[in-house]
């Protein structure tokens, strides 16, 4: 439960992206009025502020953050880097996520997991596909998702600390996981305001 706070409440953002829609990446998003900034909280506020994403008053069961770089296609890599603590955050991950898609690294308690779906049927309840839970380690300084798209199958390489524990293929994928926006989402505890 700590290491998720410490990822998810307060982090430092650092972005690798390659993609073949995408021609430049950030570094950082320090500037909050930077266009294609989303989420999908009702209430409360999300900003970067030294480097690190600031989350305040946010009293929805779940939030997705949509990051200002445009959606991907075919390749992708997305890094985060962990950096100060917070509360209320159960559970969250990253990933990218189509209209009905998401493929994401997910982690809740004390563990991480390579989730996908190509149909959300049901935003409270979707369908996922679990393609590896993996003991998060005591200290968390990155995590990392990368996926190459191979022809009709995506490859899937999981990261923590820069050490790959997970490696797979999608055989035949759907093509809505082909493309997709990245996005940071966070679920919070009950009865908690993040």
């Amino acid at each position: 439960m700590k290491t998720i706070k410490s990822l998810f409440i307060i982090i430092l953002i650092s972005f690798i992206v390659n993609a073949q829609t995408t021609h430049h990446y950030h570094d950082t998003f320090e500037i909050n009025s930077n266009p294609g900034w989303a989420s999908t909280s009702s209430t409360g506020s999300f900003g970067v502020s030294n480097g690190e994403l600031k989350l305040s008053n946010i009293s929805d069961d779940v939030v997705h953050m949509l990051l200002p770089i445009g959606a991907t296609k075919d390749d992708f890599s997305f890094k985060i880097f962990s950096g100060s603590t917070g509360d209320g955050i159960e559970s969250g991950g990253l990933g990218r996520m189509g209209f009905k898609s998401l493929l994401s690294l997910h982690i809740e308690d004390d563990s991480i997991s390579v989730i996908y779906t190509s149909n959300i049927q049901s935003y409270s309840d979707p369908n996922f596909t679990w393609l590896k839970t993996h003991p998060l380690p005591s200290t968390v300084n990155s995590i990392h998702l990368n996926g190459v798209r191979s022809g009709n199958d995506l490859l899937i390489f999981a990261y923590v600390n820069d050490i790959l524990f997970y490696n797979g293929i999608i055989n035949n994928a759907d093509p809505g996981l082909f493309a997709g926006q990245l996005v940071v989402y966070l679920i919070k505890g009950e009865d908690q305001v993040m």
